[in-house]
Parts: structure tokens; C-alpha cells; sequence
């Protein structure tokens, strides 16, 4: 299991929202083949 680099939360109000940052176990590049350039300015 990964172990978290970063833990911290955010607040709204009353919601209070866990977040934890992991480190990568593969290398991958994101592809953004699927966005539409019509949307796109």
C-alpha cells in the first residue's frame, strides 16, 4: 500500500474534506486526445 506524502484538509464551513497526496507507482503520461477543440478558444 502507498504511503501519503502530504495529508492535510479543506474547510467549508461546516465540511470538512480529507486530502492526501501519494506518490506515483508508474510513470504515465495524460493524454488529451479526447477534449473537443470547438470549446477550446
Amino acid at each position: 500500500m502507498a504511503r501519503s506524502i502530504w495529508r492535510g484538509a479543506i474547510s467549508f464551513g461546516l465540511l470538512n474534506i480529507p486530502i492526501a497526496a501519494m506518490s506515483a507507482k508508474e510513470d504515465r503520461r495524460i493524454s488529451f486526445n479526447m477534449l473537443d477543440k470547438k470549446i477550446i478558444l
